[in-house]
Formats: structure tokens, sequence, C-alpha cells
């Protein structure tokens, strides 16, 4: 109690600066683990799970709900805090330069979001379609992509189809195919299915439709972070996701990718201060004007500087690393994983094998349906192990999922306890 009253006097009597670097939270003032080995090409996994504050009692595996936070984004978390309650706030500087460094778009094609669902909001009430249009969904969606469309068609008297991927690519571009006609607007798949972890040929889809179907959206939840992304070369119209999840970031924190050329297209129905360039409310006169010229006309209001330090924080975390490094490293995990545990004659695994098909996420039930409920109780029963239940689509199946922080006793543990299942 003393040492925390203590740092409370220093902090209202001192420079955040000074403070910071005495008491130790400065990110700059702290000598974390290199997170290469000698030579600097190869990733250092042992020094980069060690930036994690791991229970040795508990593995977690289940990032593609809610990512782990390393050290130095922790730090910088705290270190902005104390400088809000300083009075610096407002956003750090180059906050959507540095989002769009990392995943190849321009800085105005950048809003700032609170998650992927906000993203998803903005874009499926904003556009501007009417009674009779369609909309393409798939079977696997997350409620957070579904609803907001599920919603927008029954206010407006739009229609929605459905596609069911299978876990190959040409077969996929012939069901959606199939599902194209003239009144086709939209195209709003996910980029990775939060069921099974499938990754959608989504510049294939771009590529094919792009022509015919104006607005191409996708679901980006377990994209950014686990995939290396040119969201530019890509070719989708809009592209929705968060921090949270594979980047490692705080909660709260995502952007949503508007390409410019589609901005007129997208009406802001959430507005506020900083979404406009000039406003009047007097008894002379009242007027707006026009929206801010790039995707920045979606966010408004008060912004949390802490979690988009965080964020900014996770971003460069990982580009050390280097994003097709995680994803590597997330295939070589997910592919032991799939070794070990394909040997069980009774377990079906859900998660196409190919290689371009998955990154980071195994689900997995057992082959007779009715004794999956069982297995599903006991994957949740271990408190060592947290993955994750596969309610959607009525699946009764178990995600796993595997980050950088992951280890490969990890995955020998948790084959060992599947194993060790008596169905």
């Amino acid at each position: 109690m003393d040492t925390r009253r203590q740092f409370i006097q220093k902090l209202f009597a001192g420079t955040v600066t000074g403070l910071l670097a005495q008491e130790g939270f400065s990110a700059s003032g702290i000598a974390y683990p290199a997170l290469f080995k000698p030579g600097g090409q190869d990733p250092d996994w042992e020094a980069i799970r060690s930036q994690f504050r791991l229970p040795e009692d508990h593995v977690y595996l289940n990032s593609a709900t809610i990512g782990l936070m390393p050290t130095r984004v922790l730090d910088r978390i705290w270190e902005s805090l104390i400088e809000l309650q300083m009075g610096r706030y407002g956003s750090p500087p180059g906050l959507h330069d540095s989002i769009a460094k990392a995943f190849g778009c321009a800085p105005q094609e950048v809003a700032f979001t609170q998650n992927t669902t906000q993203g998803i909001n903005v874009v499926a009430q904003g556009l501007h379609l009417k009674r009779g249009d369609e909309i393409i969904l798939t079977d696997q969606e997350h409620a957070g992509n579904a609803i907001p469309w599920l919603a927008r068609a029954k206010r407006d008297g739009l229609c929605i189809r459905i596609l069911s991927p299978e876990p190959d690519d040409d077969r996929n571009l012939e069901n959606l195919e199939a599902l194209v006609t003239k009144r086709t607007k939209v195209i709003a798949l996910p980029h990775i299915t939060c069921t099974t972890g499938q990754v959608l040929p989504i510049q294939a889809i771009s590529e094919a439709f792009s022509a015919r179907v104006p607005y191409l959206f996708f679901d980006g939840a377990h994209g950014a972070g686990s995939l290396e992304l040119n969201l530019k070369s890509m070719g989708c119209g809009f592209y929705s996701t968060c921090g949270h999840k594979w980047l490692c970031g705080p909660a709260g924190s995502g952007f949503l990718y508007v390409n410019e050329s589609l901005l007129s297209d997208l009406k802001p129905i959430f507005c506020g201060a900083g979404s406009e360039i000039g406003w009047e409310a007097s008894t002379q006169r009242q007027s707006l004007g026009n929206w801010k010229a790039g995707a920045e006309r979606f966010e408004y209001g008060t912004q949390n500087k802490v979690v988009q330090a965080g964020f900014l924080a996770a971003l460069d975390f990982q580009s050390e690393i280097g994003l097709r490094n995680i994803s590597n490293r997330l295939r070589e995990l997910n592919s032991l994983l799939r070794t070990k545990l394909q040997a069980l004659e009774w377990l079906e695994i859900l998660t196409p094998s190919l290689s371009q098909q998955h990154v980071g996420i195994l689900t997995i039930r057992p082959k007779e349906a009715m004794r999956r409920p069982a297995f599903v109780e006991y994957m949740k029963s271990r408190s060592g192990f947290r993955v994750r239940e596969v309610q959607e689509s009525s699946l009764q199946a178990v995600r796993i999922s595997t980050h950088i922080f992951n280890s490969e006793k990890d995955i020998e543990n948790l084959s060992s306890y599947v194993s060790e299942w008596k169905p």
C-alpha cells in the first residue's frame, strides 16, 4: 500500500516522462528480449513467448476469441494512461499512417473502430440499397457479420442468399457464381470463418465478381494478425477487423478499410465531432458542411487514446517479428496439431487441410454426432486448457487456435489430453 501511495504522490508531483522512467514503466526504458536468434534471420519463438505473461499451469488456445497482449503493449497502455491523466489527450500521431503501412492501403481509406462489428455496421447500414437488392452471406457466419446484414435486410426489404463453403476453392467460386444474379449488390463473406478457420479465396472472389457486384465486403476478424495482408491488391471494397484477436492488441480497437472509390457510396449513419468539415446551429443559420474527405468521417466523438496507443504498440511488435513469419508460425503449429490428432480414428477435423485454406485455427469433433456434446464438455471442463466451443451452424465442435506465444509443448499436452478421451 505504501508503494502504491508513494507512486500516486510522485504521479502528481513530477513530469510523466520522468515518473515513468523512474518507475520502470516506459517502453523506451525497458530492455526487452531480442525477438530474433543471433544472425537476425529466424524469430526466437521462446524469447517471443517470454513477452507474454503466461501461467505455468494454463495453456491458452483461444486467440480467435481474445488474443493475449505482450508486455510491451501492456507497458505502452499503462504509459499512455498516465499521460492521459496528466492532461495529454488526443489520438497518437500517425495512427492512420501506421495502419495503412501495415495493411497495404492509403491512410485516407482507414477508419479506426472499436471492433470488427462496428466496421461491419458502418458498411451494412450505410450502403445505398433498395428493396429487392440481394446480399450474399455464408452459413458459417459469426453473429457480428450476420446480424447487421439481417437487420438491414429486415428493415429495407432486402434478400439474403447463402453460400455454404466447401473445402475446395474452385468449387466455392462455382457455387458463388450460381448465387449471383443481376440483383446482387453485396457479397459479404468472412475472410476466415469463425467456425472452422477456413480461409476463403477473397482475391479470387474479388477478381471474379468485382465487375458485376458493386460491393465486396469481407469480415476480417481473423485475417489481420494471422495473414500478411495487402488490402489494395486483394481487390475488396471494404474490410473490417479488430485488434484484440490475432494482432495481440487491446479490446476496443480495430479498423475499417474503405476503398477510396467507394467513400461516396457509404452514408455516415452515426456522426459527430470529427466526422465533418464545418457546421453551424444558431438562430440565424443551421447547416452541416461536407464530410471529411477520407474514411475518418466514420470516426466521431472522443476517442480512447489509451486503446489506440496499445493498438499501435501491437502493430509495432508484430511488424518487428514480421507478419509473414507470424503466419508461417501459426501454420506450423496448426499443422503439428493436425498431424497428432488425425491419428485418432474417432475424431473428425473440420478445418480444410490445404495450406492456403487454414492458418491458426483447427476445429475438431467426434465423428459420431451423439458423442459430440460429451466431448465438448470434456474439453471445456479441463481448466488447464482454454479452447472454444463452436455452437454456430450447429457444429457441436471445439475450436483450437494457436498463436506465437504457444509452443510445441502446448500442442503435445493438448494432443495427449484429447487422445485420453474415451468415445
